[in-house]
């Protein structure tokens, strides 16, 4: 689709009925004139716009807003309309948070669309696969091949990697007293961070046995084969890919809170990690090694330059698409044979870091319940629990995320 500009785009706040009945009205901020909101009707709303809403995605088919209007939901572009509120501090009156949000919404479409002529008119749930298509179209077409040969079994590895190390059957749920606590890591930053990692691009892999059969980590508080870690970080510096692992043994307080589990119930343990990710584990658990799967670490064609330590971050718009652009990179659709290496390597770097934050707040007596794309969450008691927490959180390099309704 060739167009000169972006669509004119609005925001239409959607109040859920929470029952299959179609909501009739909402209430309408265009980003031509933010400061009138204004009552609607959904069924007849001005056709110049195109429209983003604050109705979360699993909401859509049953309030049947895609298909009859053609609205999209703020997750479109991987920001919900309750965490631009939270993250900029508008408060719940609509005439002050809706131009908020139709700005917001409109600058970020406008950067995707200067960016990548990505615009928000086809049916796509969200606008990831169009953002990596762009950036790195070879990514859907790769053919990963293991000492010649197309493989089943590298496929496999890579998929089996991707896998969280969070087991779905937390035992801890959240309710009104003990409510979650979220943070994330300053998105340009955390971006740049990720985007100046290697990674594994060519298609071509190679069976490895350098590593099958040793005993790595750590075994309590004593550091076992501390020869083969360091051989293991040096190889990392040249090769990037995947290693069988079991692990022997985890240290009591990160097998609570970051156990290997399924990502789905109907998926395989994980039994294989990243290179990166092996060494994270080290840190607290023992593994054993078998056969790896790897071809040489290179940077990525479109990463750009980290800046020094001069230079600020201060634009939630830049922010907020840097982490669509890097959400993009780790996007699987299931129709998908198998997952891009690269993708694994990025949430597998995201966990890394995630996780080492996290547990320093662990060490400081809070409850964490979990962590993916960026965020990291906490379980408090009450509300000076809350507190303390969100002010420990920027000393880990963490800002502080959703708040619970006693914060509201």
């Amino acid at each position: 689709m060739n167009l000169s500009r972006k669509p004119l785009m609005a925001f239409i706040w959607i109040d859920d009925p929470k029952t299959n009945h179609y909501p009739v009205t909402g209430y309408m901020s265009g980003e031509d004139k933010p400061e009138q909101v204004e009552r609607v009707k959904i069924a007849n709303l001005p056709p110049e716009y195109t429209y983003i809403t604050n109705i979360k995605p699993h909401r859509f088919k049953a309030l049947g807003l895609k298909t009859q209007y053609g609205i999209k939901h703020a997750g479109y572009y991987g920001i919900s309309a309750a965490n631009i509120a939270i993250e900029l501090g508008i408060t719940e009156t609509l005439s002050e948070k809706l131009p908020v949000f139709s700005t917001v919404i409109a600058k970020i479409a406008e950067k995707l669309f200067d960016m990548y002529q990505v615009v928000p008119t086809d049916e796509s749930y969200t606008i990831l696969e169009k953002i990596r298509d762009h950036i790195y179209p070879d990514l859907t077409y790769q053919t990963l091949r293991l000492d010649g040969r197309e493989s089943e079994s590298l496929g496999y590895a890579v998929d089996n990697s991707l896998q969280k190390l969070q087991s779905n059957n937390v035992k801890i749920k959240p309710s009104s007293s003990n409510p979650v606590v979220s943070a994330y890591f300053p998105k340009t930053p955390y971006f740049l961070h990720l985007l100046g990692q290697s990674y594994p691009i060519q298609e071509d892999y190679r069976e490895t046995t350098e590593f099958d059969g040793q005993k790595i980590g750590m075994d309590g508080n004593e550091i076992v084969n501390e020869e083969t870690i360091q051989k293991l970080i040096e190889y990392s510096q040249q090769y990037a890919g995947f290693i069988r692992f079991k692990v022997l043994s985890m240290d009591a307080r990160h097998e609570k809170f970051v156990p290997l589990g399924r990502e789905i119930s109907k998926s395989s343990y994980r039994e294989w990690a990243a290179i990166p990710e092996i060494i994270d584990l080290c840190n607290y658990a023992l593994l054993e090694l078998y056969v790896g799967y790897v071809t040489f670490a290179e940077k990525l064609p479109f990463a750009p330059n980290i800046p020094d330590n001069n230079v600020k971050f201060l634009s939630y718009v830049n922010g907020s698409v840097n982490e669509a652009l890097w959400l993009s990179l780790s996007y699987k659709k299931t129709s998908e044979r198998f997952t891009s290496p690269i993708a694994s390597y990025i949430r597998a770097y995201d966990r890394i870091m995630l996780r080492q934050a996290s547990m320093g707040l662990v060490e400081k007596g809070f409850q964490l319940v979990g962590f993916s794309n960026g965020s990291t969450r906490f379980i408090v008691n009450g509300r000076d629990e809350c507190q303390r927490l969100r002010q420990q959180m920027p000393a880990h390099g963490l800002i502080p995320q959703l708040k619970p309704a006693f914060e509201q």
